[in-house]
């Protein structure tokens, strides 16, 4: 690689320009350390834009350097015709080489790679040759992620949004995904439960003519999601119930009137009657867990009590 090795003045440096920066790590307070106290062990790689600089490698290693009060600094500056493809190249092995990229990070790579590659198989092969994942696949999956705005990002690198909640807020209009995203950010919650509150919040802006803004910036919404004395797992049931309540009201109200009833037989957890699925249908079912003849024979009896009981005809009817 034909560079040269020179010191130049930070202020020369266009900071603003950050079209090869890949990482997302910002905390620089461990890099200022060793750089104090050992030195710049590897310098910078810049290139020159007229009078002034664009950082290719080492953001970090350069804020850590202004931050501990330098003017100027040792850099590696590439020939200002230097190829668009060797710079890309420069800044994602300085990465990927370093330490394991994240989903972002590698997103962004990629991101570089096709303004310099065109057919998919060439930006795989340069992708493993650049120690990224290099399946198309893959990479197709996460292509988006560096499109999204920085609080989507964020929440993706530590874990409270999905890779597949992520792809379905990056269809979403920007203040919606975010608002949505909060709300993730809050509860904590699984893949699952991310994917139902999303399709019931969408489900209920159609059904009752409101925008997903409006519905999540509800005070019911809001004493959920922001209740001091429950926790992330019971803030997120009762949220699921109450978004299920609206979806779908003549359900609920179906399933309130059999649960009345139901508690008027005394069951146990190991004699369950269980409705039709949404209560569509008229086959209910029963499930009986015993262990011995005689627990067997009790179930028995309560079965032939709740033939009898009046409760029954009320669900049946």
């Amino acid at each position: 690689m034909c560079y040269d090795q020179r010191t130049i003045k930070i202020s020369r440096i266009r900071f603003e320009n950050q079209k090869f920066r890949i990482t997302t790590q910002k905390n620089i307070d461990s890099l200022a350390r060793s750089i104090k106290y050992i030195g710049m062990i590897n310098a910078p790689v810049v290139l020159p834009e007229g009078d002034e600089f664009i950082v290719l490698c080492g953001f970090k290693r350069l804020e850590a350097a202004m931050n501990l009060g330098w003017t100027k600094i040792r850099a590696s500056v590439l020939p200002p015709d230097t190829p668009h493809t060797t710079c890309v190249r420069l800044c994602i092995s300085d990465n990927s080489f370093q330490r394991p990229l994240n989903l972002i990070e590698i997103s962004k790579a990629l991101a570089l790679l096709k303004e310099s590659f065109v057919y998919p198989q060439e930006i795989a092969e340069e992708a493993a040759w650049l120690g990224l994942p290099a399946g198309m696949k893959y990479l197709k999956k996460i292509e988006f992620l560096c499109q999204m705005p920085e609080l989507l990002q964020e929440g993706i690198l530590c874990d409270s949004i999905s890779l597949s909640t992520a792809w379905q807020l990056s269809q979403m209009p920007e203040n919606e995904a975010i608002a949505l995203a909060d709300i993730f950010a809050a509860l904590n919650c699984s893949l699952n439960k991310q994917r139902e509150i999303i399709t019931l919040v969408k489900e209920i802006s159609i059904r009752e003519n409101k925008s997903i803004i409006e519905i999540l910036s509800e005070n019911r919404i809001n004493s959920i999601v922001c209740d001091m004395n429950s926790d992330k797992n019971l803030k997120t049931r009762h949220l699921r119930l109450d978004l299920r309540k609206r979806r779908y009201p003549h359900i609920t109200e179906a399933e309130k009137a059999y649960f009345a009833q139901i508690e008027k037989f005394g069951l146990n957890e190991r004699f369950r009657m269980i409705p039709p699925q949404d209560f569509e249908g008229d086959t209910y079912r029963l499930t009986l867990d015993f262990k011995s003849l005689q627990e067997l024979q009790d179930h028995q009896a309560k079965l032939t009590e709740i033939i009898s009981h009046p409760a029954l005809k009320k669900i049946l009817s």
